[in-house]
């Protein structure tokens, strides 16, 4: 039962809590190039605890991913570059990334003891609940809550398929394909943002971004394995 209460606190808390603090001072963009680095992470806890080969193929992977990345917020990095609390967003956002890749260990260590992943899930959130409600008591943050239709229904969704629903799929393909592999799902992220900006017209493409689409969906497919079992 303490992997679940670490996996909670790891997966459900302390990773957003200085993603919060890091997107401060950090554009989305690079954020999210931090962020990928989560399969390198994964690979190297993987090989610490578990005694896992480090595969260069993903690794290569990575490589491709971020330059895709790279390219698609090149713009927006680089009016960023110069800012001066940079560096400290960037602190907080890879104490964030391994905090998050140390919560993806402990999943594996729950999935090895054959404990079912919707009860894993369940408990780990309700273990990060507890423990963010108690940091925002400790920190002195405000404990607020809307009775406007447009929050609540946001919350709920945040809470059922962003959460609930989007963790315990996560956690089944860390079952079926490992931890390495399913980070490379934060790679995807944007480009699924993307996609969905340009289909309400909020987004306009360049050379730039096709080309960092076109690298970061190669990189999946060099990324996932040739047959899953």
């Amino acid at each position: 039962y303490p992997m679940i209460i670490l996996s909670g606190s790891s997966m459900f808390c302390f990773n957003y809590l200085f993603t919060y603090y890091g997107m401060h001072s950090v554009v989305s963009g690079l954020a999210a190039i931090l962020f990928s680095l989560m399969v390198v992470c994964n690979a190297f806890f993987e090989r610490l605890f578990f005694g896992r080969m480090i595969e260069k193929r993903i690794i290569i992977a990575t490589i491709i991913g971020i330059v895709g990345l790279f390219l698609i917020f090149f713009l927006e990095i680089k009016n960023q570059i110069n800012a001066e609390d940079t560096f400290i967003g960037i602190i907080w956002l890879l104490i964030a990334v391994i905090i998050s890749s140390l919560g993806n260990m402990t999943a594996i260590v729950n999935i090895n003891r054959g404990i079912p992943i919707i009860t894993a899930n369940a408990h780990a959130m309700l273990w990060g609940s507890i423990i963010s409600f108690l940091l925002a008591l400790i920190l002195n943050k405000p404990i607020v809550f809307s009775s406007d239709p447009s929050y609540v229904i946001s919350l709920l969704f945040l809470s059922v398929a962003a959460s609930a629903i989007t963790f315990g799929c996560y956690l089944m393909l860390i079952k079926e394909i490992g931890s390495t592999r399913t980070a490379y799902t934060t790679l995807l992220f944007p480009v699924v943002a993307l996609s969905i900006s340009t289909i309400i017209g909020e987004y306009a493409w360049t050379i730039y971004s096709f080309t960092g689409v076109l690298l970061i969906l190669f990189g999946t497919w060099l990324a996932l394995p040739k047959k899953i079992t």
